[in-house]
């Protein structure tokens, strides 16, 4: 799982000028607020299946500041809208531009943490003014955006490098994007706070976040559990994927935690010929396509086998839990017993989270996280930084029945995977925090949600004076599950 010494990111692969190809040939396929990104359409093989990531002009951020995409396709360039406060900081020769930042968080801290099958392939492409410019005149023409993304920015034309990226949406007929989230829950409550431990320990975070955004609606709408996604158990995985279908179908594709593809495009479930594209890839019958629910029953079907066979959802929820073993109130405590602040850090450079994967990798989960030493809380901040990039990315399905390749279960890669500054952890914990405190304030303790988490190794804290009462509450989940 761990420190492959390899990686699916070309560094020294030289790409022919995509200059020389016509921008007519770049068909759009989806973008988030700091890129956009289109496959390619004409007869270069060099560029098939490959997906090209532009970055975006954004007047609201200073255009030297990466930030990430909820896009879907390959790697992405960075952070969110609010990482605009700073950048990680990289070598001179890797300031240069941004593309170059990615391709090197990713191929040397990214792709030593998570197996190579479950990586897309990328690399940087050369771009020119002319070029980017007539594609950028392209739009309206030969293809459209949303009118809300319109409103982020467009093309930078300015942009000297690219990042061609396989092209997982478009490749195979059926692609399905997933953003799993947390798939843990703390391990120990020792870092907690006695209005927080109660809630923390047995309600996962998307959960009680689900019912915070919710609030003043129908919270039992929505009952998919991340840790239902990640049990490995079949009968949990076809309720996740199927929650997922009706939370999607409810919220007419907006949901941000599925997107469906077929054919290379978008599939909502209020439009009756991208439901027929979908039915046709999944082998459903068209004249049966009136059976929504039965599409559904087909679609789930197709999707189960290959998430319980991938190593990408157990791969994250383990990075996940080993990465956050103090929690963001226990990385808190410790900078506060060493009178350290975590407000105005200095970024870490591409050698700073190489060593950290070093540590990571050769001792860091042996370390007594109960009692950790105050000299190691840089440490910890990375660890949590890091944690935090596997909790808000994405995976990229593509079910084994749909795709022509030879691995029979199909294939997975995940996605979205930019480094996350550590200017955030302040606004993390203060998020973290208010999120607990709504649930624990706002939903009795008889209808809390149990979440259940089959990978949890439970540690005996110093604030546990009861062990059977902390038994019996695990059981009275199970049994209300």
């Amino acid at each position: 799982m761990l420190d492959t010494g390899s990686s699916h990111a070309d560094e020294g692969t030289q790409t022919p000028s995509i200059s020389l190809t016509r921008p007519e040939d770049w068909k759009y396929i989806a973008e988030g607020n700091a890129t956009i990104a289109f496959t390619y359409t004409g007869p270069d093989s060099n560029f098939r299946e490959f997906a090209l990531r532009l970055r975006k002009t954004n007047a609201a951020a200073p255009k030297d500041v990466m930030r990430e995409p909820n896009s879907g396709i390959g790697l992405t360039a960075g952070h969110t809208r609010s990482d605009t406060l700073r950048t990680p900081r990289f070598t001179a020769s890797e300031e240069g531009d941004h593309a170059c930042k990615d391709l090197a968080f990713h191929s040397q801290v990214i792709a030593r943490l998570l197996p190579n099958e479950c990586l897309p392939r990328i690399k940087t492409v050369k771009l020119e003014r002319g070029w980017l410019e007539s594609l950028h005149a392209l739009e309206g023409r030969t293809y459209s955006r949303p009118a809300a993304r319109k409103s982020v920015g467009g093309i930078d034309v300015c942009a000297d490098t690219g990042v061609l990226a396989t092209d997982l949406v478009g490749s195979a007929p059926l692609a399905v994007e997933i953003k799993p989230k947390w798939g843990f829950l703390p391990s120990t409550s020792k870092w907690l706070s006695r209005e927080t431990a109660p809630v923390k320990t047995t309600t996962c975070r998307y959960c009680m976040h689900s019912c915070l955004k919710l609030h003043g609606r129908d919270s039992n709408s929505r009952s998919f559990c991340p840790l239902d996604l990640y049990s490995r158990d079949e009968e949990r995985v076809t309720r996740a994927i199927s929650a997922l279908w009706d939370e999607w179908a409810a919220d007419d594709a907006s949901f941000n935690n599925l997107r469906i593809f077929a054919e290379g495009k978008p599939v909502r479930p209020n439009d009756h010929n991208s439901l027929a594209r979908l039915a046709q890839v999944l082998g459903y019958p068209k004249s049966n396509l009136t059976g929504f629910s039965c599409l559904k029953d087909v679609f789930c079907s197709a999707l189960v086998p290959l998430v319980l066979t991938t190593a990408a959802f157990s791969t994250l929820a383990e990075l996940q839990r080993s990465l956050d073993v103090l929690d963001i109130e226990g990385l808190l405590a410790i900078h506060k017993r060493a009178a350290l602040s975590i407000s105005d850090l200095a970024e870490p450079t591409i050698g700073d989270w190489n060593a950290f994967v070093d540590t990571y990798t050769s001792g860091f989960r042996t370390w007594n996280h109960e009692n950790p030493a105050m000299g190691n809380a840089a440490t910890y901040r990375l660890a949590y930084t890091l944690s935090a990039t596997f909790k808000d990315c994405s995976v990229i399905l593509q079910p084994h029945s749909t795709t022509p390749a030879s691995d029979t279960r199909g294939c997975a890669a995940v996605i979205d995977l930019g480094v996350k500054p550590l200017s955030r952890l302040q606004e993390w914990a203060s998020k973290d925090r208010k999120i607990a405190l709504f649930y624990a304030e706002h939903v009795p303790e008889t209808e809390r949600r149990t979440c259940i988490d089959n990978n949890r190794k439970l540690r005996v804290s110093s604030r546990c004076s009861n062990w059977r009462a902390d038994l019996a509450d695990i059981f009275r989940g199970v049994l209300r599950r």
